[in-house]
């Protein structure tokens, strides 16, 4: 296999893993993490988060790499703005914040696999805030 073949086929499974993201119901898009702060602002629900586009909205396809932020209500009631990136490896899929975390088979979720490891939470406590979406 090419090259070129193996980064278009290594770029396809990363647009998968973009897609789950980016159609999840928690999504707000490229909002500044001030209005999204704002929106679970007196929220008293621990790990109720919004995902949204990070700082670098674009792909970095010469790495392989998406940039987002999960913003979320820390247990301690504070509002936290994680960054992540998701990347892809010929082993799988990646993400990394503090530290990396995969890879992953291509049919592991997102939200199941990495989402609470991001946010440092507990499989199961993550609530998405679907106001406006239900």
């Amino acid at each position: 296999m090419s090259q070129e073949a193996i980064l278009d086929f290594e770029l396809t499974k990363l647009s998968r893993v973009n897609q789950e993201i980016q159609n999840h119901p928690a999504w707000v898009g490229h909002i500044p993490g001030l209005k999204a702060e704002k929106m679970l602002r007196g929220l008293k629900i621990p790990y109720l988060y919004v995902l949204r586009a990070g700082e670098q909205a674009e792909n970095d396809e010469e790495n392989h790499a998406t940039y987002y932020y999960v913003t979320f209500i820390h247990s301690d009631g504070h509002v936290r703005h994680q960054p992540f990136v998701v990347t892809m490896t010929a082993e799988g899929w990646c993400w990394e914040n503090y530290c990396p975390g995969g890879p992953c088979a291509e049919h592991e979720l997102f939200n199941d696999v990495a989402l609470h490891r991001i946010m440092h939470c507990n499989e199961g406590e993550c609530t998405p805030y679907l106001f406006g979406k239900e």
